[in-house]
């Protein structure tokens, strides 16, 4: 969780006030963003954050009661004619972590926020998918160079036994060792090391992901990195619409 999503309501309005407009002033923790009081003239009232080419929308609201309003519509209009979708924006995503403390993250074309104490699914164990359940996995043999080499006699102190004639590598003060497969080339061994995923066990744990929720840009209410209250399920949102034309 960064650090700025802990500073309170009053210490950004000191950090306003310290400012030579007073009401306005640029962030310069996040480049390009800028942070605002909602009306200029009410120094007590909610405060946003905004990037400065987001047309003034408050992607962030700071209220007094130390809580924040996260919100970010589908899309939004550009000054040359087009349209951009701002969740799909890393630096917008980035900076409502960076000043809220929920993580928003894109799943398939689809958004979904995890809050800061967000549990976790249920850990299972199973066999490994890495190695196919053998605790194996292919590894990489490759020679090594020995510098004891004497370059004048092109014999070799540690090794004196050895016939460097046909030595691909003899030169200078080096010369190539075999390696223990007998090549003098890097070549793969299969099945030759511990598997790392499950350390030759041949099981593993899955599961243990953090619990997030779909999240279509509409505004939520945050305090201390959590939502006060959760986003309306498929379900929710299809009955209350349901609701709503059926009163009309």
């Amino acid at each position: 969780m960064s650090y700025l999503s802990n500073i309170s309501y009053t210490e950004w309005q000191r950090y306003l006030s310290e400012g030579r407009k007073k009401y306005w002033r640029p962030l310069y923790s996040a480049r390009g963003w800028e942070i605002q009081y909602t009306n200029k003239w009410n120094k007590s009232g909610d405060i946003q954050i905004t990037p400065r080419w987001s047309s003034g929308h408050p992607f962030i609201l700071i209220h007094p009661d130390n809580t924040k309003t996260i919100s970010a519509p589908q899309s939004m209009r550009t000054n040359w004619g087009g349209t951009w979708g701002p969740l799909r924006s890393y630096n917008i995503r980035y900076n409502l972590w960076k000043y809220t403390g929920v993580e928003v993250i894109q799943r398939n074309f689809l958004f979904r926020i995890i809050e800061r104490d967000a549990g976790t699914t249920p850990v299972k164990i199973q066999g490994c998918r890495f190695c196919s359940q053998t605790g194996k996995v292919d590894s990489w043999c490759s020679p090594t160079i020995c510098w004891d080499l004497d370059p004048i006699t092109k014999t070799c102190k540690t090794h004196p036994n050895m016939d460097l004639s046909d030595n691909p590598q003899t030169r200078f003060s080096r010369h190539l060792l075999l390696c223990p497969h007998g090549q003098d080339n890097g070549h793969t061994v299969k099945r030759g090391e511990d598997c790392y995923r499950c350390n030759g066990t041949r099981k593993a744990a899955y599961g243990g992901k953090r619990i997030s929720l779909p999240w279509d840009g509409s505004p939520l209410r945050i305090k201390d990195g959590n939502i006060v209250k959760k986003p309306l399920t498929e379900l929710e949102r299809i009955l209350t619409t349901h609701v709503q034309q059926s009163s009309v």
